[in-house]
């Protein structure tokens, strides 16, 4: 249903691009030892890249440079931590949390084919979701939770994220625009996206994702008649 060569090009397009990034000597694990622990970090680091175990890179991804590692060792796993974002083998990642340690690791100070190979990942998350949407025709509940992930994963890096906003512009998208749009009564009220990880973006690299947000007049007329709520259109 999906063309399964886009995903391996990029994934070995990152896998190249950060290929002589050094692997770490050591993982410091969490202190209190309720994250990642110093010797998951060392079993980690006892398995080659590509083949790292999904459980113990998601260990290290959801607390990578707060409690676990260092940006050094964040950066050395980029490439397969990205690729189970991709294809998931079985565990829930959070791309928005993983793109935020990115900016956090120095991500706009990274060589040009290391930050096109993320850009050409995101790019591909965009066609996929897209592909996705023309198959399910907007039914899944959990996709516009999914895409407003990839969205703010976009936006940490200041990247382009008009792929994303056509795949809800288009017609099998509907549904997941209005789900996403209902979250968000807040972000058009104040003119700022607002929620979990939304606020930590800074306000020019969402600017897009809220102008689109603003942008839906007849989506937010029948919301506030819906409500009875009183509706000022924003100023063009």
């Amino acid at each position: 249903m999906y063309s399964a060569g886009m995903t391996a090009t990029v994934i070995e397009n990152l896998y190249d691009a950060f290929g002589d990034v050094p692997k770490p000597t050591r993982i410091e694990g969490c202190l209190n030892g309720c994250c990642m622990t110093t010797e998951e970090g060392s079993q980690l680091l006892s398995q080659p890249i590509r083949k790292a175990d999904p459980e113990l890179i998601r260990l290290f991804a959801n607390d990578a440079m707060m409690t676990v590692g260092d940006a050094a060792s964040f950066k050395y796993y980029v490439p397969r931590v990205l690729e189970l974002c991709a294809t998931g083998e079985n565990v829930i990642l959070m791309p928005e949390s993983y793109f935020k340690r990115m900016r956090e690791a120095g991500y706009h100070a990274w060589r040009s084919n290391q930050q096109d190979a993320v850009v050409g990942f995101l790019l591909e998350r965009a066609n996929r979701l897209g592909e996705f949407h023309a198959h399910s025709n907007g039914r899944d509940m959990d996709a516009s939770f999914d895409l407003e992930s990839w969205l703010m994963a976009t936006c940490f890096l200041g990247a382009d994220c008009h792929d994303l906003l056509e795949v809800l512009d288009a017609p099998n998208g509907q549904e997941t625009k209005r789900q996403l749009l209902y979250c968000h009564y807040e972000s058009f009220t104040q003119r700022r996206m607002t929620g979990p990880w939304w606020d930590d973006i800074i306000d020019s690299d969402q600017t897009a994702v809220l102008n689109w947000v603003i942008s839906q007049d007849d989506f937010w007329r029948q919301y506030h008649a819906d409500f009875g709520l009183e509706y000022n259109p924003p100023a063009p």
